[in-house]
């Protein structure tokens, strides 16, 4: 997988045609009126001392091994990796990467994220997705990714990762076997246990993880978590304060709301 053949996928992602399709076109068109309004509310944000992010890129030699054994050899469809939420037709589209055993991360979503739903996603202003990835930083990170995608699968992805993060502590200070507090975790969010440690032991979904750390290695990003939002050209980068997001995100759907308005957009109304 190299970066020419990623990156088109991932630019058509961030710039609203996450459900594929031929809007693309019509949601940038949408925010173009406003493009100089955007980059300053995207300047707004790095200068803010609140918005933090991780590290500064991924650590290739610890996970190499990881990546050389799972990543897939054919391209891989963006919209196949992660998991989904909100209205699939939502005007703005979110793209966040994100490592489990990242603190801004966690702070994030412990924070922000829970109100953002509330107020975006579940109002069909957004449809969010989240794709787990590895920077190669964090113990024990790589079971926690597979149990995240394996619990996803059982439909709990929002339980698990939520409880994943409030425990980050937990199965990050669990030694050489995170599995059984990540196994507790499981329990917690509703999953089942025993179907988890099958699905981590024979790495199933360990090729959703490596296609996802691929995929951020070559969009540009530096750090976890990183923002891909409708409208903006460069990635969001670090854990944005609730305040800041939502001046983010209302920019972003005043665009749309003009652009509708004015009859910009095409017949599916993105």
């Amino acid at each position: 997988m190299t970066s020419r053949s990623l990156l088109p996928l991932l630019l058509a992602v961030f710039m609203g045609a996450c459900s594929g399709g031929d809007d693309a076109g019509a949601s940038s068109s949408g925010a173009e009126g406003l493009s100089a309004e955007l980059m300053d509310s995207r300047e707004e944000l790095a200068r803010d001392p609140r918005t933090r992010m991780s590290t500064a890129g991924i650590d290739q030699n610890a996970i190499g091994a990881f990546l050389e054994s799972h990543l897939p050899q054919e391209r891989v469809d963006l919209d196949t990796l992660g998991f989904d939420f909100g209205d699939p037709n939502a005007p703005i589209q979110i793209l966040e990467f994100s490592d489990f055993g990242c603190g801004y991360c966690r702070q994030f979503h412990l924070e922000a994220f829970p109100t953002l739903v509330e107020e975006y996603v579940d109002a069909g202003k957004v449809k969010w997705k989240y794709i787990p990835m590895l920077l190669g930083i964090f113990p024990n990170a790589i079971e926690a990714a597979q149990v995240g995608e394996c619990v996803g699968k059982q439909g709990l992805f929002r339980e698990v990762s939520d409880v994943l993060f409030e425990r980050q502590s937990d199965w990050k200070g669990a030694g050489g076997d995170p599995m059984p507090v990540l196994l507790d975790i499981v329990e917690q969010a509703g999953g089942d246990p025993a179907a988890t440690e099958a699905c981590v032991a024979e790495d199933r979904h360990a090729s959703r993880i490596a296609s996802g750390t691929a995929f951020f290695a070559n969009s540009g990003g530096r750090g976890t978590p990183t923002f891909f939002v409708t409208g903006f050209q460069q990635p969001i980068p670090g854990a944005v304060p609730l305040d800041l997001f939502r001046e983010v995100l209302d920019t972003v759907y005043a665009a749309y709301s003009r652009a509708e308005a004015a009859g910009e957009l095409g017949p599916s109304g993105n």
